[in-house]
């Protein structure tokens, strides 16, 4: 034979983390078996996935069926019955849920698999939406600044900074970090 034999079912992990998944990005999935190693036909007459995550964060599809995950799940001998758990947050933060497996044949009548996955999103941040320069004489220059920042929690790239609009020409984009790229229209 090779491998233990056992007359109950087990779930074959105990805690999922699904680090930062990116709001609006596809869903981070990961399966989750019920375990049978024994000879006999086995049941897990409950399976549910509880959360207090917004609707749809959490899914739970049954690997064999295709449908939401329901009991009871019958096991035929030494089969791995697949749960597929999809991530998918739609606001930032972080977010659990448990898969529990009861009753039947479940081992101590119970056992649960833990997850947690944080929602990221970059949140970029203008120190203002208007920089006013009021009136100024001609060849008289002034000067004035603002602040990007990310308010978010996934990583702000800016590629380049561009001045625009129907008075571009007379701007002029000062004291840019080298790493950006400015460019005049």
């Amino acid at each position: 034979k090779g491998y233990d034999e056992s007359p109950k079912l087990v779930l074959d992990a105990d805690t999922i983390n699904f680090g930062k998944v990116r709001i609006g990005s596809p869903a981070s999935t990961y399966i989750v078996n019920i375990v049978s190693t024994s000879p006999n036909i086995l049941t897990a007459q409950n399976v549910d996935l509880t959360t207090t995550a917004p609707n749809g964060t959490y899914t739970a599809i049954d690997g064999v069926t295709k449908t939401p995950i329901a009991g009871p799940v019958n096991l035929v001998p030494r089969m791995l019955y697949p749960i597929n758990i999809a991530f998918k947050p739609q606001s930032i933060g972080t977010f659990t849920a448990k898969l529990k497996a009861s009753g039947g044949d479940v081992k101590n009548d119970s056992a649960s698999v833990y997850f947690t996955g944080v929602g990221a999103a970059l949140m970029p941040q203008l120190s203002s939406q208007t920089l006013d320069f009021g009136s100024l004489f001609a060849g008289y220059p002034s000067s004035r600044s603002f602040t990007l920042k990310d308010s978010g929690n996934w990583p702000l790239n800016v590629f380049s900074v561009i001045t625009s609009g129907a008075n571009a020409t007379v701007f002029t984009l000062r004291n840019i970090p080298s790493q950006f790229n400015p460019l005049e229209y």
